[in-house]
């Protein structure tokens, strides 16, 4: 099992209180963060990178410092037990079966939305531009409702795409197609990953009998939110890439310099905000030049 972690240590340490299992290997992948968790428990290490190398990064080497035939990704804000994990670990004997999720809650044992289909170009502008999202808002929230299955009412059987707070997948998949993507730093490497495995013809299922409580935002709450969007963007930009071609990135970028640059710079500076409107077009332009 692999956690990654940037200053999350308190949930590092709550996540591991129920892992300490001799069945499970566990490795610990500290970001540079400032305080690294501690580890103690025998089956446990604690792998400590030079940098922040990002989520993707940290996933492939801690995947690296491992041994299991198959690999556990759990998020800090996740709330796994072993005998959970395990029961997922199962599910890869199926040679058909290229990634399992659990059946996710949120911490007052609702069912959480978290599993989601694979972007399309022009869903992506509603679902990840701030303009495109306060407009799918206001027409009724079409995209985002198509991006998530069953907004959460019921746990699909299969699925494009589950969150990685809890993913799990065979060693030998993994390393054969490199890891995650690298050039991702902390958003999309997950959807590139199942996107992947289904061009190989695998299926990304769901336990619905096997749950796991995810609190949710662990490693992007510390994040100042101009931040976490900007890099949001770029990892998406990224996705694009490697999934839709240059068309589908041109189509993107003029999108986002419009709806997350020019429109909000123009409202920022009918309200006499120079410096926020500025701000809005700098970032913009980091995602445009990516």
């Amino acid at each position: 099992m692999v956690v990654v972690n940037y200053d999350t240590s308190d949930d590092v340490v709550a996540v591991l209180q129920g892992l300490d299992d001799p069945r499970l290997e566990v490795v610990v992948v500290d970001n540079a963060s400032g305080q690294p968790p501690p580890v103690s428990t025998p089956n446990a290490q604690l792998l400590q990178l030079p940098t922040n190398a990002g989520w993707a990064r940290g996933c492939n080497a801690g995947a690296v410092a491992t041994t299991t035939p198959v690999l556990a990704f759990v998020n800090p804000d996740a709330r796994p037990s072993a005998d959970a994990l395990l029961a997922l670990a199962e599910s890869l004997g199926d040679p058909s079966v290229g990634a399992v999720a659990p059946h996710f809650l949120n911490p007052d044992r609702s069912p959480q939305a978290f599993y989601f289909r694979f972007p399309g170009v022009i869903g992506g502008l509603f679902c990840f531009l701030p303009a495109g999202q306060r407009l799918d808002h206001v027409i009724g929230s079409p995209f985002i409702r198509h991006r998530t299955y069953d907004f959460g009412k019921s746990v699909p059987v299969e699925v494009d795409q589950p969150g990685a707070a809890c993913l799990l997948l065979r060693r030998d998949d993994f390393m054969a197609m490199g890891g995650f993507d690298e050039d991702m730093f902390l958003f999309f490497a997950d959807t590139d990953m199942c996107r992947r495995l289904k061009r190989q013809g695998k299926r990304v299922v769901v336990r619905s009998d096997v749950e796991v409580v995810h609190e949710g935002g662990a490693s992007v709450r510390r994040l100042p939110v101009a931040a976490m969007r900007e890099q949001f963007q770029r990892d998406y930009v990224t996705y694009l890439k490697r999934n839709h071609g240059r068309a589908a990135v041109a189509v993107t970028k003029v999108a986002a310099l419009v709806l997350s640059g020019l429109l909000p710079a123009v409202w920022h500076l009918l309200r006499l905000r120079p410096r926020s409107s500025v701000e809005q077009l700098r970032m913009t332009m980091h995602v445009v030049r990516s």
